[in-house]
């Protein structure tokens, strides 16, 4: 019998990821300990750096703000190599549950206009509930 978590739908977190044809880690080091590295290393086309905030927060709005402060306080050679990534992804993680019946989370138009700005694409994945 397959049991199905009856967990409710909630935020995760923010995962940003960086590609480019080059090693990303001086992007790790200038952040330091205000982010989480969860893999630094070869993808298909060159390299691939996912990092997720190691502060506290609880809203997709204040997780992807906190990253886009990050990405703004980049020194400017830092910034200048950013803007030459192949690409950039900010990747909300929402965990499905079987409740409630409605869930939803948003940006405001001025997060986006960041996010924009830095051009970053959002992308959205939904993690099914857990099978146990």
């Amino acid at each position: 019998m397959v049991v199905v978590s009856i967990a409710t739908t909630s935020f995760l977190n923010i995962d940003l990821d960086l590609f480019d044809v080059e090693p990303l880690e001086e992007f790790a080091a200038a952040w330091g300990d205000d982010v989480v590295v969860l893999h630094h290393g070869e993808w298909t086309r060159g390299w691939q750096l996912s990092v997720e905030v190691s502060a506290m927060v609880v809203t997709a709005e204040a997780t992807a703000r906190e990253l886009v402060r990050l990405i703004d306080s980049l020194p400017d050679e830092l910034r200048a190599r950013w803007d030459r990534l192949q690409d950039r992804v900010l990747d909300l993680g929402v965990s499905a549950g079987l409740g409630p019946q409605r869930w939803s989370t948003s940006l405001p138009p001025s997060l986006l206009q960041a996010i924009g700005a830095l051009e970053l694409r959002l992308v959205v994945t939904v993690y099914a509930p857990a099978r146990e």
